[in-house]
């Protein structure tokens, strides 16, 4: 890989990752704004849900603060009704009080001429004092009909209902409204919940309780004789989350696990592209690397690699004190057979050379070039002067090959002309050196008429006359 395509792989790794934070955050503000909505709809149905069922439960309070008073215009019709002493009327209605379930607690019957005689409907009840009823009737507006007045007192909320009767005297029931309240089902509704009942501007009962939610207020009015009733019902915070499912949560953590693994996903997707196009991009500099170290006509090693495998060979030979052996080649007249047969031909003359020398380069160290138009060149490391049998080898191969070569002077065959030197590990020895050696004896080959090789070996030294670690 080259060393502009890293960076630039880099930043493209990096891009895909924050493009995956970013997926992944947006996931996550997407979750927390659906997870608020649902909460917020789960809460406006824990608020409906809670009114309805208080809408219920203040029904059947107002029932049955209805049957209390009901109770006091029974005892009227008995009254008027009845032809005995109203004393007695009086007490059998008391009798028959305590034999139902009421929120009656006591009775009070006063007479025209301001007797007032008081009653216990239950047996552990305390009825307000006689001072409190003397206050209490002396300030009632003498009229017929059912009138109904809401007073506290320490020991607890009472609703005292009265009731004129014809003669003039008067008849009063004392109703505790949290009895009243404990007797509906309204009380089973009240677990985190306060309630106050109110008439006209008296406050009559108030439960409160801790952490109220505002915006769950509701209120009810009562049609009850008298007017101006209502009951106002507000649930706490944790009757409403009691209402709430858990189903915004349970979107909010699955859709935080999906943003989370969908980005991991595309991290993931990200990397296995970046090592793609790195895999990609180091095939591909390979490939260039290799069709820049070979000759695209002849699939030898070119020029450039030559050299670099001389320098390479040439220092491992003094480094592990090993001869190296060097052959050029050139095709005799080349010049000529390609002005004889064209382009096309001398190409094809090229191929067939570079077949037949590359056929002969049988160890793995060795190194075949093309050096320019008709020169071919060996490295041979590890080699000694017996590379004389291969250049022979060589000149023989392509003799009997018996390419046909009209305009050569001295015959009519393709030949070469082959120049060797084996050189030993020195300071002496050098890339440069052994090539010139090798041009040279080539040079010598041509000269004494071509089809043939000369060849130069260097005898051997004393390592430590030619030689220092």
């Amino acid at each position: 890989m080259s060393a502009d395509g890293a960076p630039e792989t880099r930043k493209n790794s990096r891009k895909r990752s924050n493009i995956a934070i970013l997926f992944a955050l947006c996931g996550t503000l997407f979750s927390l704004l659906i997870f608020i909505f649902m909460l917020k709809q789960e809460r406006e149905a824990s608020i409906q849900q809670f009114k309805v069922e208080m809408s219920q439960g203040v029904a059947s309070f107002q029932q049955r603060l209805e049957r209390e008073l009901y109770r006091l215009e029974s005892l009227q019709l008995g009254l008027e009704l009845n032809q005995t002493l109203p004393t007695e009327a009086i007490q059998g209605f008391v009798t028959h009080l305590r034999s139902q379930e009421s929120a009656v607690n006591g009775l009070i019957y006063q007479t025209a001429a301001g007797d007032a005689q008081r009653l216990p409907v239950r047996a552990n009840s305390d009825i307000i004092s006689a001072g409190f009823v003397t206050t209490y009737l002396a300030r009632q507006n003498s009229h017929s009909g059912l009138h109904l007045e809401g007073l506290s007192d320490p020991s607890g909320s009472w609703l005292l209902a009265s009731h004129n009767l014809l003669q003039g005297d008067r008849v009063i029931l004392l109703i505790s409204l949290q009895e009243l309240v404990d007797q509906s089902p309204l009380s089973n509704m009240l677990n985190g919940v306060s309630l106050v009942l109110t008439q006209a501007d008296t406050r009559l009962l108030d439960i409160a309780v801790a952490d109220p939610a505002v915006d769950s207020s509701y209120t009810q009015p009562l049609n009850l004789a008298g007017g101006n009733w209502k009951m106002t019902l507000v649930a706490t915070e944790e009757r409403l989350n009691a209402g709430m499912s858990y189903t915004p949560a349970l979107f909010l953590l699955t859709g935080l696990l999906l943003s989370v693994l969908l980005a991991s996903y595309l991290k993931r997707i990200g990397a296995m592209v970046s090592a793609q196009k790195a895999r990609a991009e180091g095939d591909s500099s390979e490939e260039q690397q290799a069709v820049s170290w070979h000759d695209p006509m002849t699939g030898l090693a070119n020029r450039i690699r030559f050299d670099e495998a001389l320098d390479v060979e040439c220092r491992r030979a003094v480094r592990e004190f090993s001869p190296i052996s060097m052959m050029l080649l050139r095709i005799d007249h080349f010049q000529h057979y390609g002005d004889q047969y064209g382009v096309t031909e001398a190409q094809a003359l090229l191929r067939r050379v570079s077949e037949l020398l590359q056929s002969r380069a049988g160890r793995p160290g060795d190194v075949i070039a093309r050096l320019d138009d008709h020169l071919f060149a060996f490295i041979l490391p590890s080699t000694n002067e017996q590379v004389s049998l291969l250049a022979q080898r060589c000149c023989d191969m392509v003799r009997e090959q018996a390419v046909p070569h009209e305009e050569k002077p001295d015959g009519e065959i393709v030949t070469l002309s082959i120049g060797v030197v084996t050189l030993q590990p020195s300071r002496e020895l050098t890339p440069e050196r052994i090539f010139t050696l090798a041009e040279e004896q080539m040079q010598a080959a041509i000269e004494a008429g071509g089809d043939q090789y000369k060849a130069f070996a260097e005898g051997g030294f004393e390592p430590s006359a030619t030689y220092s670690v």
